[in-house]
């Protein structure tokens, strides 16, 4: 009986939880892209929260954070990227600009004559300096907004020049991934990322000792100066200063799973898979990772296993308020093999106020902060809602979908560590003591 209601309280703190606590809830935006589309390139956002986003015919602008949507260019949109109060474009060889919000345009200088040229990557330095990444062109910088171009894929020591993303960190080293490139004698160049501390001038190889990289999807840094980036076949890995690389894979269901990387405000790191695994996150530095709702995003039709291909994720960026926007593509069959963009996003919910513990507000809180502190692969994320439903005072933690409990002087654990049936801890009075010598 008592495993009969303790199962009935968390149950009915999920659905309190998920009701009211703000897991988040992921939508799919109705945006009235062109029927001739085949996925979302790019996402950015701007200083007054208004959401951009580019596909193959066009690109498009949110005031509402995504409920509505109107066409701002009726031009291919492979980049789009937020400086200021300018927004800017890549369409073709050329990078389009405009300070009202996509109102009026005005274009740069083409960066070459190939007729296959199309900018793919924008990235601005802190010196106003302007990188456009090129296929079939280069890497290229513009001191001028795009005025002039100066070819910096052309600089000493960058050996491969097979490009495919660009980051560049608060000190203005650059970053850009290469994938692996096969020169006229037929010798395979590994790819990777390489590093330039001089504006492009200069370049060094990071992923020395790393030579079966093949392709790099993503590059990104943190306030701290290391690099993350996301590659195959080897998953996520992060370069401790840029340099230094290791595996950062731990808590994606696979190491081909990431594939696009971004970074908030706050310095949490967002990383998009592919093949419809969703968005996951990470808040120590890429040292695990966790997926953002993963059951809100099965639901979501581009997650449907019927698809030849559910949803690759190559557009993510995160607002100031938390929402995460995610955009990509899928496969609609295997016989047709033609692909319909998306555009997603997850909006979070807020806790209440005053229904957030801390480490003072009661005996099972206290013990609740210290199994969150030591068993962070069982309960997570921290500092979830505490409820008392039934005469149980219970937590409910949504990644490791975990419940811990307290009830006339027992604690008590439900989750997957124990194949979801309760298991009794032992006494609170016990493990309250044992909180406190560890200072909760």
């Amino acid at each position: 009986m008592q495993i009969i209601r303790l199962l009935g309280a968390c149950a009915l703190l999920f659905e309190c939880v998920t009701a009211h606590a703000g897991l988040g809830k992921w939508s799919q935006d109705a945006i009235p892209y062109n029927g001739f589309d085949t996925r979302f390139n790019a996402i950015a956002i701007d200083q007054r929260g208004r959401v951009y986003a580019g596909t193959d015919f066009g690109a498009y602008a949110s005031s509402d954070g995504g409920l509505t949507w109107m066409k701002i260019l009726d031009k291919g949109a492979n980049a789009v990227s937020v400086q200021g109060n300018g927004l800017y474009v890549g369409s073709g060889c050329n990078i389009l600009s405009s300070f009202d919000g996509g109102a009026t345009w005005s274009s740069s200088s083409k960066l070459g004559s190939s007729p296959y040229c199309s900018v793919f990557a924008i990235a601005f330095d802190s010196r106003d300096g302007m990188y456009a990444m090129a296929q079939s062109v280069g890497l290229y910088k513009s001191p001028d907004r795009g005025s002039s171009w100066v070819n910096v894929g052309a600089g000493s020591g960058l050996v491969n020049t097979n490009f495919a993303a660009i980051a560049i960190d608060r000190f203005d080293n650059i970053y850009v991934g290469v994938n692996q490139a096969y020169p006229y004698n037929g010798v395979a160049i590994p790819g990777g990322v390489f590093k330039s501390a001089d504006g492009g001038s200069s370049w060094t190889r990071t992923t020395i000792g790393i030579d079966d990289i093949q392709f790099v999807t993503s590059v990104t840094s943190d306030f701290d100066g290391n690099i993350y980036a996301a590659t195959s076949p080897g998953g996520l890995l992060k370069g401790v200063g840029g340099t230094s690389w290791s595996d950062a894979n731990t808590g994606f269901p696979s190491a081909s799973a990431p594939y696009f990387l971004s970074i908030d405000s706050s310095g949490i790191l967002y990383v998009g898979t592919r093949s419809g695994n969703g968005v996951y996150k990470s808040s120590n530095g890429g040292h695990n990772w966790a997926a953002v709702d993963t059951a809100g995003w099965s639901s979501l039709s581009i997650a449907s296993a019927g698809l030849a291909s559910p949803g690759n994720i190559n557009a993510l960026v995160i607002d100031a308020n938390g929402t995460v926007y995610a955009g990509g593509a899928f496969m609609n069959s295997t016989h047709s093999m033609t692909t319909t963009p998306f555009l997603v996003q997850y909006t979070p919910v807020t806790p209440p106020s005053g229904t957030i513990p801390t480490s003072s507000t009661g005996d099972s809180d206290r013990i609740f902060n210290y199994l969150e502190s030591i068993y962070p692969q069982y309960l997570a994320p921290t500092k979830a809602v505490s409820t008392t439903i039934s005469g149980y005072y219970c937590r409910y933690y949504s990644t490791t979908k975990s419940y811990i409990a307290t009830s006339n002087g027992e604690l008590y654990y439900l989750g997957p560590a124990s194949g979801n049936a309760v298991l009794d801890l032992g006494k609170v009075a016990d493990m309250l003591a044992t909180a406190s010598k560890a200072g909760f």
